[in-house]
């Protein structure tokens, strides 16, 4: 299994490489670390570590949110979700160390298995209990998701898995921060700490790639960029 380098490793990578970066990479990866380490102090808490190890991510990946090339405008949440799966397709082609590959089928299959075959981390679900979709177009669409499921599953696709595996993530996201989960609550337990495994390891990875391939992630907007 290829390592992932620890908080430590990747900080003195980080602090080596910058000089190599835009001001806009080298905030975002600086910003992403800073929130790792937060998330990894808060293994007693994982609603809060979860919150944290998302930040960290968001990080990563929002500075390319504005760069869709789309003719149809989309709604937030969609352009999030897109903007999020481009960027992990982007990561896993860049992962010539197969650090992300070795992750998700040798470190963590089960836990994303079981994230995955969950309905209440499927946003359709929920969907359907607002009336938004019908019984049948939510079996239609569970149907086809779990087919895509399988086909990444099968043919070891990361590209997929991951965008997949992200957007069950993206759904407990959603319940936390829009205030729709208790702090603590039992309902949700085993969802939120899985996901915490698999984003503390995840993270990691991505920002070991980026700091390798500098060059493919050197393209994006400053978010609110630091004023003197």
């Amino acid at each position: 299994m290829a390592a992932v380098l620890t908080l430590a490793e990747l900080d003195e990578l980080y602090h080596a490489q910058r000089v190599y970066f835009s001001e806009s990479l080298r905030l975002c990866i600086h910003r992403s670390l800073s929130w790792l380490k937060k998330a990894a102090t808060l293994n007693t808490d994982p609603d809060l570590q979860f919150i944290t190890s998302w930040i960290a991510f968001n990080a990563l990946y929002g500075r390319q949110m504005n760069q869709s090339t789309d003719d149809k405008p989309l709604e937030l949440q969609g352009r999030e979700r897109l903007g999020f799966k481009r960027f992990l397709i982007k990561l896993c082609g860049q992962d010539d160390a197969y650090i992300i590959y070795d992750t998700l089928w040798i470190g963590y299959a089960q836990s994303i298995r079981t994230l995955l075959n969950n309905r209440y981390t499927y946003q359709t679900y929920w969907n359907y209990l607002r009336g938004q979709v019908s019984a049948d177009e939510l079996d239609i669409l569970w149907q086809e998701n779990q087919r895509l499921v399988h086909q990444a599953l099968s043919h070891r696709n990361s590209g997929l898995l991951s965008g997949l595996l992200f957007d069950r993530i993206y759904t407990l996201r959603n319940q936390l921060l829009h205030g729709a989960a208790t702090y603590q609550s039992q309902v949700n337990r085993a969802q939120i700490k899985d996901s915490c495994r698999i984003l503390g390891m995840l993270i990691p990875a991505f920002i070991q790639i980026m700091l390798h391939h500098y060059h493919a992630f050197d393209d994006g907007l400053m978010l609110y960029p630091v004023i003197d």
